[in-house]
């Protein structure tokens, strides 16, 4: 595949994100920080799978994971960390918000999580 088509693979897959943690959630059996933590395992997973399996640590030792290059990559993955958490807490938020006003609740996010609209849901 071309770079192109991996970048137009890729986009759809982040497209799809948002639809399926919806599904996840609309059934009341997980909350959004739920399908957040098993859709972060998954990649993790893959994404060790694919490292290991690709050579990406051949040749490494205990000591390299201490080098400049390893604390970059730890700061990449708090960044990360914090980027994902902050937006699907924002989503959620923003999914409360326009669940309640499209029921006839309170407009605010944090009224409404207290209502027994949201409760309901």
């Amino acid at each position: 595949m071309t770079h192109i088509a991996w970048a137009l693979l890729g986009m759809a897959g982040y497209s799809a994100v948002t639809l399926l943690v919806k599904l996840a959630t609309r059934t009341g059996d997980f909350n959004a920080f739920a399908v957040l933590a098993v859709a972060t395992g998954v990649v993790a997973v893959s994404a060790l799978a694919n490292a290991v399996l690709g050579g990406a640590f051949a040749g490494k030792t205990g000591a390299d994971f201490l080098r400049p290059g390893a604390l970059y990559a730890y700061a990449a993955g708090i960044a990360l960390t914090i980027a994902v958490g902050r937006c699907s807490r924002a989503s959620r938020s923003a999914l409360r918000a326009s669940s309640c006003r499209s029921t006839g609740c309170s407009s605010s996010a944090a009224a409404c999580s207290a209502s027994s609209c949201w409760a309901s849901r």
